[in-house]
């Protein structure tokens, strides 16, 4: 097998294919977020549907920021732990 640095290099490793660990918090929130966007996408006027729609593209994008944010200070704090234990 690959050590993690050739994974990492190959594109082998991808933190959205480890399944998230179970939470029973997370989980009641994204079933209170679904029932709310479902009655939400129920209105009938088209054009709050497609503000709705713009709205989450953008939280969306938000989210993948922070996301990424979070990955490189992790990364990096990793590292730091890793050099602080060769001192």
């Amino acid at each position: 097998m690959d050590n993690i640095l050739d994974q990492l290099y190959a594109g082998k490793l991808s933190p959205f294919e480890v399944p998230r660990s179970p939470d029973q918090e997370y989980e009641s929130a994204e079933d209170r977020f679904t029932l709310a966007w479902e009655a939400l996408m129920d209105d009938p006027d088209p054009e709050r549907r497609k503000l709705l729609q713009q709205l989450e593209g953008a939280h969306r994008r938000l989210l993948d920021l922070l996301e990424r944010d979070s990955f490189a200070r992790g990364f990096r704090l990793g590292g730091q732990l890793v050099a602080e234990v060769f001192r």
